[in-house]
């Protein structure tokens, strides 16, 4: 048995970065890319209006407040799309729209709620300062400038921002394939009823969904019996695929045969069993190069499991900021007994308030306004009362 640092460490040792793909901008949502990604231009690449008003000199308007208003004549219109053809000089005003480019001689936009316009003439009544109500020409991103950090998910935001900027493709880490292998006698297809002594293998939907979640591409291999030849069958194929996950037969009963039938197909064992409760029946080798993790069965050990190291795995060979578990501190309202001598992952229902987070022991599915997460209970410490303050991994 291994340390749960330890553990962690043979799976980055042994695994190293995917390769990268190129691929269109429309296609890159939810991917990261392999390289920071810097702007090909300004953006905006002009001056323009922020709102709907009137371009002016800001000098013109100072003088403008309450009464006393300063009178401009308008000279023409500016429309977003067109570049203005006039100049302005002093005292005059261009009727400008939203994205609309800023004329020559324009310094400031007034708002079309501060003025009084009729025909040519315009009264402005208050004064704006240079710049205001005008973006500037590369004031969200300069030609050159990092937009995008390596390994940071692209979103719908960004794809937008990246689009705007004139980004047509992008370089991104190409999806490890993970193998999904369940295996067990008494496990059916989701969907299916089960006969008498068998239950549905619910842990196939959850792993296939943390593995797209998390940056893979799932391959369903379907269900194992309970046999050293068949698992090992499987196994084989498996090991074409990026990564493999079995899930079941990892214990030590009389038909937990997971680790006999990797051993038989030449498998080379990293560890086998982590200092963490549930869970610590994991283990983890190499099949001709690919990584296989073997999890208990059970769903929310599995869950864990996956969390934890398989999720570590994943940000190795597919860098992206969602590889890390984001913990925080929160605050038990009610008590929490784990495991002497280990690791404890209790899963427990957060919900975050006015002054912090707040957990409560829980095995079933949170209500709308807080989530599912793990609390973390480190060697030496087995119980948590009621107002203690204790890490969670909000998974």
């Amino acid at each position: 048995m291994v340390s749960e640092s330890t553990a962690l460490k043979s799976i980055r040792d042994n695994l190293k970065p995917g390769p990268g793909e190129t691929v269109p901008l429309h296609r890159a949502l939810g991917r990261a890319p392999t390289t920071d990604i810097r702007a090909p231009d300004d953006f905006p690449p002009f001056a323009c209006s922020f709102f709907d008003g009137y371009a002016v000199r800001a000098v013109d308007v100072r003088g403008a407040a309450g009464a006393d208003k300063v009178e401009l004549r308008v000279v023409g219109t500016a429309v977003a799309g067109e570049t203005p053809r006039v100049s302005l000089k002093k005292e005059q005003a261009l009727r400008i729209m939203t994205g609309a480019p800023l004329p020559s001689g324009a310094d400031a936009v007034v708002k079309q709620e501060d003025v009084e316009a009729e025909g040519e003439k315009l009264l402005v009544k208050h004064p704006v300062k240079k710049g205001e109500g005008v973006r500037v020409k590369g004031e969200e991103a300069k030609r050159g400038e990092k937009v995008l950090s390596r390994g940071a998910v692209i979103g719908p935001e960004e794809m937008g921002f990246l689009a705007s900027l004139g980004v047509g493709k992008v370089e991104v880490y190409a999806r490890p394939r993970v193998a999904l292998i369940m295996i067990g006698d008494e496990l059916v297809a989701p969907g299916r009823k089960p006969p008498p002594g068998k239950i549905r293998a619910g842990n196939a939907l959850m792993l296939r969904s943390l593995v797209l979640k998390y940056g893979g591409m799932p391959w369903d291999m379907g269900i194992v019996p309970d046999s050293e030849e068949r698992i090992a069958r499987a196994m084989r194929r498996a090991s074409e695929a990026d990564m493999a996950i079995t899930a079941g037969g990892s214990g030590g009963g009389i038909h937990d045969l997971t680790a006999e039938a990797f051993t038989s197909v030449n498998g080379r064992s990293i560890f086998q069993e982590v200092s963490i409760w549930p869970g610590g029946t994991l283990s983890f080798g190499l099949l001709k190069g690919t990584p296989f993790f073997m999890l208990p069965g059970g769903p929310r050990t599995g869950s864990i499991c996956f969390h934890i190291f398989v999720r570590e795995a994943l940000g190795v060979m597919c860098p992206s900021e969602r590889s890390f578990n984001l913990r925080v501190k929160a605050t038990m309202l009610n008590t929490l007994r784990g495991r002497a001598g280990v690791t404890n992952y209790l899963q427990v229902n957060v919900r975050k308030g006015k002054k912090g987070y707040y957990a409560t022991r829980s095995h079933a599915l949170p209500p709308p306004d807080e989530r599912s997460a793990l609390a973390v209970l480190p060697p030496g410490r087995d119980r948590v009362r009621r107002g203690d303050e204790v890490e969670i991994v909000l998974a």
